[in-house]
């Protein structure tokens, strides 16, 4: 996972993923926390998508 880090800001780092396809999200951690506990998440690209997919996995 170290591969996929980057920097998100001052405090934090981000560690991208995509999944489902179109939907681009990451994991944030704190930059100084050596356990790298997830504090949590944020949509990087494909917002609408994502938000659409989550409703349709929800409903099942």
């Amino acid at each position: 996972m170290k591969d996929r880090q980057k920097i998100y800001d001052e405090e934090y780092d981000i560690y991208p993923a995509e999944y489902p396809k179109g939907c681009i999200w990451g994991y944030l951690v704190k930059r100084n926390d050596e356990k790298k506990t997830i504090v949590g998440w944020k949509i990087i690209s494909g917002e609408e998508y994502c938000k659409q997919q989550q409703g349709y996995i929800l409903s099942f």
